[in-house]
């Protein structure tokens, strides 16, 4: 069995807490983490963190990260499991992302569109600032954080923008050259490359201009034929 890091702690804290009152019945649910070779592996098919279920039969279901950075890499976060938040909104479920950053001891929660929408625009980091400005601030009692009870917006001055102007626009040094917003995947192509596709396109182009030619032939000899009838 894997070792528990510090999060994964306190919300299993958390979670007997909501039990004993009532509140709500959370488990763990298993990694699919095996050991092959001395390496740790995961099954593709991995789900969320957590799962169980509120008090008025509500779904709940969640995963749980931790970084000592001012961003979370969303390379952490599987696309099987994105998936499966964007199919548990679907149904009304209550999914969501419960980030613990260990160097300020601050707990912050994503709700899952926010996440998935992140995902389908390629970003690759989530830093502090965003959580900040559109996740909730986690209250921390008796030292285990009360997720299923989260605060206010930290920065309601970013809530006075729509979510797209907030967001950087795809310009190379406005991604890369700050920390404050969460950076872009931008796919270049090499010259060897684009010339590469340029000719497919190309030589696609004259295949589909003969197979047209062939058919317009084909359209002209079936209504030649009609025109003259048969021949006696």
């Amino acid at each position: 069995m894997a070792r528990q890091t510090e999060s994964e702690r306190l919300v299993s804290k958390a979670n007997l807490f909501y039990k004993r009152k009532g509140i709500a019945l959370i488990h763990k649910v298993d990694s699919g983490m095996r050991v092959i070779q001395g390496r740790l592996f995961y099954s593709e098919s991995r789900g969320l963190d957590y799962s169980g279920t509120l008090k008025d039969g509500t779904h709940v279901e969640f995963e749980v990260k931790q970084t000592m950075k001012t961003y979370l890499p969303m390379s952490s976060i599987r696309d099987s499991q994105v998936n499966r938040m964007s199919g548990l909104d679907k149904f009304k479920a209550d999914s969501f992302l419960l980030v613990f950053f260990s160097e300020i001891k601050e707990w912050y929660r994503l709700e899952s569109k926010k996440l998935v929408k992140l995902a389908e625009n390629g970003y690759t980091r989530i830093p502090l600032a965003y959580f900040r400005a559109f996740g909730y601030l986690v209250p921390s009692h008796n030292g285990y954080p009360d997720y299923l009870n989260p605060e206010t917006h930290v920065d309601s001055n970013s809530l006075k923008c729509s979510y797209r102007e907030w967001m950087p626009k795809p310009k190379i040094e406005a991604i890369y050259d700050s920390d404050n917003f969460p950076q872009r995947k931008i796919n270049v192509l090499d010259a060897e490359e684009r010339k590469r596709r340029i000719r497919a396109a190309i030589e696609q182009g004259i295949k589909n201009a003969e197979k047209k030619q062939q058919a317009v032939q084909v359209f002209k000899a079936m209504n030649r034929g009609r025109r003259h009838g048969p021949k006696r």
